[in-house]
């Protein structure tokens, strides 16, 4: 877990813990919170060790090739010589805001 990380959920539960009014439901709140503080700093750990291995090259994704042409689930914004489809520029260019509405 980043340091800067332990040192705020520290200081947030000597804070909470140092109050007199902390009431039995408050410290039941501060027990779930720390259990997700310690999974979100797994999770960080985790990430910090694939950054780590991708860095150093020691790992590397096999990232699949875009398949050319209008088939499959997603298809590609870009034809052949790299150029926007029709498709994707009108998507670019057009507007979200409701009808009546300006910027």
């Amino acid at each position: 877990m980043n340091l800067s990380l332990r040192y705020l959920a520290v200081a947030a539960l000597s804070a909470a813990l140092t109050l007199p009014q902390v009431a039995v439901a408050d410290v039941a709140d501060l027990v779930r919170a720390q259990r997700i503080l310690v999974g979100v700093g797994k999770v960080l750990d985790k990430y910090d060790d694939v950054q780590r291995l991708l860095d150093s090259g020691e790992i590397e994704l096999n990232v699949a090739e875009p398949k050319a042409g209008s088939a499959g689930k997603f298809m590609l914004p870009f034809d052949d010589e790299g150029v926007l489809t029709p498709w994707a520029e009108k998507a670019l260019s057009a507007s979200a805001l409701p009808r009546g509405c300006r910027r």
